[in-house]
């Protein structure tokens, strides 16, 4: 019976178009997508996930970063991570929200001031994303 009356109240919350939600700033969207594992800070997880501060493949080319997102742990050789856990790809994510992402956190934990472009994530999406 209760269920009845709240089943009303559950599809008018989730009955929202997409474009009509709120626009997460870039540090809620990273913290959404990333920081449960990275840390709000970058700093990761001593032998769980690696920090994104002064990490090398935040710091470097961008095609690094991309490479990590597309793949998550499947860009790393096997048998060379120190860490436990394994990241999952996000490509299922649009260009447009990898580009926001990468250069999010390129910019607050790589000093790497120059975004990273949608025509990029797409041009890495077609060399590391197989259909």
């Amino acid at each position: 019976m209760l269920a009845v009356k709240i089943a009303p109240l559950l599809v008018s919350v989730w009955a929202v178009p997409v474009d009509e939600l709120p626009t997460l700033s870039d540090q809620q969207f990273y913290q959404q997508q990333c920081g449960v594992c990275h840390q709000a800070d970058g700093w990761g997880v001593p032998f769980m996930q690696p920090a994104l501060v002064e990490s090398p493949r935040v710091m470097g080319d961008a095609e690094i970063t991309l490479k990590m997102i597309f793949l998550g742990s499947a860009a790393i050789p096997e048998g060379t991570s120190e860490y436990d856990n394994q990241m999952p790809s996000f490509s299922g994510l649009k260009d447009e929200d990898i580009a926001r992402l990468a250069s999010y956190i390129r910019r607050t934990f790589g000093n790497q001031p120059d975004p990273v472009s949608v025509d990029a994530v797409k041009r890495a999406r077609l060399r590391y994303v197989q259909d």
